[in-house]
């Protein structure tokens, strides 16, 4: 298990790598520029001038990823119970009893909940056809996505925005994640659903192609194992209430 040390070690070095890289980037948007500048009135180099202003824009994209992932493990942490957020807006590790309220450390983790949740919604809008989608595409890891959803759910019905009613959004997406699939397993599944799409169903292929459709499906299936997934599918809605009643518990009392 990681302990809060680390935690916040971590935190601290992606968000000291981001404003390094931050500052480059707006160093070098403005080198960028000036050379642009430069050589429409003279003769410096248009090519010098390009390059390091889209160089300066890959290094701002760099920043965000690393600030992402600072506000991650400030989450991780808060989602294990081991770290705390002080009235100044500092992370630390808790000690025992300051575990039951850490409402502020929930809220400190909102933003990259908020965005990782946003992002997975998005992937479960554009899925069609087979229910199974790639690991890869996921905006984090699973574990990741359900510690947002977890984080965003709990935010907003312990500050009223949302319902009990309106929990099983949540729960749903949560139980989902069922369908995140290995990248290999889920290319298999989407050639043999192409196969079928492409002439018009299942009783319209010849049997050669039908069978080498069973054989891709039941392939895909033996990776990972159907037993395994309807176990951790029949687990996952009673795992999300468990662990969100525990957030909700430790928010409620950081009211009081």
């Amino acid at each position: 298990m990681t302990k809060p040390q680390n935690f916040l070690r971590v935190a601290q070095l992606h968000e000291r790598i981001g404003s390094v890289l931050g500052w480059l980037w707006i160093l070098g948007s403005l080198v960028g520029i000036g050379w642009i500048v430069a050589a429409i009135v003279g003769d410096a180099s248009w090519f010098i001038g390009i390059a390091v202003f889209l160089g300066a824009q890959f290094t701002k994209a760099l920043a965000r990823e690393y600030n992402r992932a600072a506000q991650k493990a400030i989450a991780d942490g808060v989602t294990a119970g081991d770290i705390g957020i002080d009235a100044g807006g500092q992370a630390h590790p808790v000690n025992s009893g300051e575990r039951v309220s850490s409402r502020a450390a929930i809220e400190n983790a909102f933003s990259w909940a908020d965005d990782v949740v946003g992002r997975y919604a998005a992937l479960l809008e554009r899925q069609t056809g087979s229910p199974y989608f790639p690991e890869g595409a996921l905006p984090a890891s699973k574990d990741e996505v359900k510690q947002a959803l977890l984080v965003v759910a709990t935010v907003r019905r312990g500050t009223g925005h949302i319902s009990d009613g309106d929990l099983h959004i949540y729960k749903a997406a949560y139980t989902r994640l069922i369908y995140a699939t290995p990248d290999e397993r889920a290319t298999a599944l989407d050639r043999s659903m192409t196969s079928v799409k492409t002439v018009g169903g299942v009783a319209n292929l010849p049997n050669a192609q039908l069978r080498d459709v069973v054989r891709g499906v039941a392939s895909a299936y033996e990776a990972q194992g159907v037993d395994q997934d309807q176990r951790e599918a029949a687990a996952l809605p009673a795992e999300f209430d468990a662990r969100l009643a525990s957030l909700l518990a430790i928010y409620r009392r950081g009211a009081t």
